[in-house]
């Protein structure tokens, strides 16, 4: 119980440091690319807050902490297809992320 409280105090205190840089004026608030985003719990919270439309959460192995973690917040999230989980490393991954991602 202690690490999963740790882990929404760190990804809360990271979203509300952020979220005003990262969708503040001037920035493209379409996709949040969440890299090494694990159990994409920062990726879900732009979305809850609607501070982006979709989500791209790179990490090195699928986590089944995601599913839990979209399962709890289903009712305030966008359809799950609204997130996309990419697996590898984020070296070989984000190049293409970031290309499809392109605006």
């Amino acid at each position: 119980l202690y690490r999963i409280l740790t882990e929404m105090n760190e990804s809360f205190a990271f979203f509300t440091k952020t979220e005003r840089v990262l969708t503040g004026p001037g920035s493209a608030k379409e996709v949040l690319i969440d890299v090494c985003g694990g159990h994409g719990m920062i990726a879900m919270l732009f979305l809850a807050y609607q501070k982006v439309s979709r989500a791209v959460i790179l990490d090195k192995e699928y986590r089944p902490s995601f599913d839990v973690m979209f399962n709890a917040w289903e009712a305030h999230l966008p359809p799950r297809e609204s997130i996309t989980v990419t697996t590898g490393d984020f070296r070989d991954t984000l190049p293409g992320v970031l290309a499809a991602h392109d605006p």
